[in-house]
């Protein structure tokens, strides 16, 4: 038995542990765990792929956990789309991903993959290497309040990467960025004026308005301190502000 197969699992509302995987599994098939009730899952040594939406809509989900040795080198897209509780991703050196600042990025880190939605992290900063950001990366990432992304580092932000982040309230957005694609930004409902955005082209900004699921008025200047949207001082480190002030 090398594979399991899609949907196996899915379904299974009573299952909560599993035990044991043999680790003759080269593959686990799309939503085989979709909809059940564990709250951990190590890959198997052996395992090289994991399909799409593997752990649909696993609310209890807390850890997901790459061991040393481990084969997985593909990850499918939406493996963790419904996972509310995940709070921590562990990858223990990876010939194929590493984890830096909770998030899952590829050995060279040059795309972020995903982040856990239930982690507590409220501010992230991207390193400059960091090219891409993987659809769904920060699905539903419900404490994440601000983001940093520096100068000729991120190029594109995937489908869906920020959709469901109610409580993210600033980004910023430097002239690297050239591709954002749809429903970026949808349902970020605290994003209301705090999207610092370089580049200053109509057409760029009307796209990203369009194509993001933006309101037009995360584009209007405003104070970022005494922001009337603002209820609570926010707490990223001063060097969030030094990027707006060069811009």
């Amino acid at each position: 038995m090398t594979e399991l197969n899609q949907y196996c699992f899915s379904n299974m509302h009573k299952l909560r542990e599993i035990q044991k995987i043999p680790n003759s599994i080269l593959s686990i098939g799309s939503n085989a765990f979709d909809s059940t009730l564990i709250s951990s899952f190590t890959v198997p040594l052996s395992t090289v792929n994991l399909s799409d939406s593997v752990f649909r809509d696993c609310s209890l989900l807390i850890v997901f956990t790459i061991p040393a040795g481990c084969a997985l080198m593909n990850l499918g897209n939406f493996i963790f789309e419904g996972c509310s509780s995940l709070k921590k991703i562990e990858c223990i050196d990876s010939a194929y991903f590493v984890v830096d600042n909770g998030g899952l990025f590829n050995k060279n880190r040059t795309s972020l993959i995903c982040f856990p939605p239930a982690s507590p992290i409220n501010f992230f900063s991207f390193l400059q290497n960091v090219q891409t950001i993987s659809p769904y990366a920060f699905y539903g990432c419900r404490n994440l309040q601000s983001i940093l992304i520096p100068d000729n580092s991120i190029s594109s932000i995937g489908h869906s990467a920020f959709a469901y982040c109610t409580s993210l309230k600033y980004i910023n957005i430097p002239l690297c960025v050239k591709n954002i694609e749809q429903s970026a930004f949808i349902g970020c409902s605290n994003l209301h004026c705090g999207m610092i955005v370089q580049n200053k082209s109509i057409s760029f900004r009307q796209t990203l308005i369009e194509s993001s699921s933006l309101s037009p008025t995360v584009l209007k200047d405003c104070e970022l301190i005494t922001c009337k949207h603002d209820s609570f001082k926010l707490p990223v480190p001063n060097s969030f502000f030094y990027v707006f002030i060069e811009m």
